[in-house]
């Protein structure tokens, strides 16, 4: 995968870590139960979430490679450890509000 990341191409389709996440908790909430039973609710909520950190970061991407001559986005593979760490840390804040009870926020 990582090869394929770091090619040059002449155009991309590009799709957010969030979304790509929360379509990976579609596919997953739609698995039969008897191929996985353990994906109940709150594990398919995390998978949908698992990116949800990389909101920001994939927002001024692509408003960089919307700029003129500012060429394609960087990849995720590209990014440094503080910007790992901070999606991170945005991904729990994001998985403890999805928790908090309705009202309480």
């Amino acid at each position: 995968m990582e090869q394929s990341q770091r090619q040059i191409a002449d155009g991309c389709w590009m799709i957010t870590q969030p979304s790509h996440a929360a379509l990976a908790g579609e596919f997953a909430a739609r698995i039969p139960a008897v191929d996985l039973p353990n994906l109940d609710a709150p594990v398919n909520t995390r998978i949908a979430l698992h990116d949800a950190g990389w909101g920001m970061p994939d927002a001024q991407a692509i408003m960089q490679s919307r700029s003129i001559g500012q060429g394609a986005p960087k990849s995720f593979i590209a990014c440094g450890v503080g910007e790992f760490v901070n999606a991170w840390e945005n991904r729990l804040t994001s998985l403890h509000l999805r928790a908090q009870p309705a009202g309480t926020l």
